[in-house]
């Protein structure tokens, strides 16, 4: 969701008329990088991104920190942008998983490994499949939600999983405890909304 602010020249210098909304403040939190997938495009017009084209290497080895001062130096550069990225210890919501993971999600067809699925009232169609950790799954959790999951639950530390996505994004308020109730149906973990002090990644005009 976007803040509205009266100081539009907090918007990047340079970029072309229409590109960005000129209202954001870029003083917002960015939560860190790999933590959850809700990046710097949330905060933009999505149909009027500008894409970055090229060969995209990563290093082997390449720690967290090192990607996203990289990613943002290569975004200062191609779209001309003044904004430079820190990161804090930010208190913010985050769901925390506790519990023993014991996956209950039936097979889609025999022989096939179960499919854990993601949804908000009823299950939708099977077009779609994704294979990870526990970790990315609560990756793609924290994605729909917009809040970060933690993981504090037993036996998840070498799990893979198959799921099914039929939740769209930007479930919030109410809906993420109904959304997080079925991934307990299916996992046996719980899910409890706090309040930590979590790496962030905070944004503003140099």
């Amino acid at each position: 969701m976007q803040e509205k602010v009266s100081d539009t020249k907090s918007s990047p210098q340079g970029a072309p008329k229409g590109d960005l909304d000129p209202h954001w403040s870029w003083g917002r939190h960015l939560p860190a990088w790999g933590a959850m997938g809700v990046d710097f495009e949330s905060r933009v017009e999505f149909d009027r991104m500008r894409r970055i084209d090229g060969d995209w290497v990563i290093r082997s080895g390449a720690s967290e920190d090192d990607l996203v001062q990289s990613a943002f130096t290569i975004v200062r550069r191609e779209m001309n942008w003044p904004v430079i990225v820190q990161k804090k210890k930010v208190e913010r919501e985050v769901f925390v998983a506790r519990g023993t993971w014991k996956l209950t999600s039936p097979r889609p067809t025999p022989g096939e490994p179960p499919l854990l699925r993601i949804y908000l009232d009823k299950p939708g169609k099977i077009d779609n499949h994704a294979a990870g950790d526990v970790h990315e799954l609560f990756t793609t959790l924290g994605e729909i939600m917009e809040t970060e999951v933690v993981n504090e639950a037993q036996g998840t530390e070498k799990q893979s999983v198959f799921w099914c996505n039929n939740a769209s994004g930007g479930v919030a308020a109410e809906f993420r405890a109904k959304l997080l109730a079925h991934i307990t149906e299916q996992t046996g973990l719980t899910f409890t909304l706090e309040r930590r002090k979590m790496d962030t990644w905070v944004t503003q005009q140099e």
